[in-house]
Parts: C-alpha cells; structure tokens; sequence
C-alpha cells in the first residue's frame, strides 16, 4: 500500500457540498 498518492476522500467532497448548500 502507497501512501505517496493523493487518493480522493468521498468523505470530505461531499460534507463541502452540504455546507455550501447550507449557507448559500
């Protein structure tokens, strides 16, 4: 296992989609 890559986070993509929809 490489933690060299910068692997996407399902985790933080989304929680920034439902802050910018909270507060438009």
């Amino acid at each position: 296992m490489t933690y060299g890559r910068p692997h996407r986070v399902p985790q933080q993509q989304p929680l920034r989609e439902i802050y910018f929809e909270a507060r438009p």
